[in-house]
């Protein structure tokens, strides 16, 4: 289970005339739509990986493994040809 501690808050102006600043994409005719309120703020709070544990090691990106069971790399694949002339650029500056 994920504790996650969320804070947030949204505000529009009573009168927010023609700013969209002071306009809240939730409050739609003086109605606020808690459920996709709620729903953004819960995705905005969740961190970029999601452990089963503090010290998981979690799933390669590549293949999918098990990183706790079994440790490894994979070689970098090579780069797309139609890239090529954009990583030379690169190299030379």
């Amino acid at each position: 289970m994920l504790e996650l501690p969320i804070e947030a808050r949204e505000y529009q102006a009573s009168d927010p005339g023609g700013s969209d600043e002071l306009r809240v994409q939730y409050v739609v005719e003086g109605v606020l739509d808690l459920a996709t309120w709620a729903r953004d703020s819960v995705a905005l709070a969740l961190p970029d990986k999601i452990l089963c544990r503090p010290d998981c090691a979690g799933l390669c990106p590549v293949c999918g493994k098990n990183l706790n069971d079994e440790p490894h790399t994979h070689e970098q694949e090579p780069g797309d040809s139609r890239w090529a002339a954009l990583e030379e650029l690169r190299e030379r500056l």
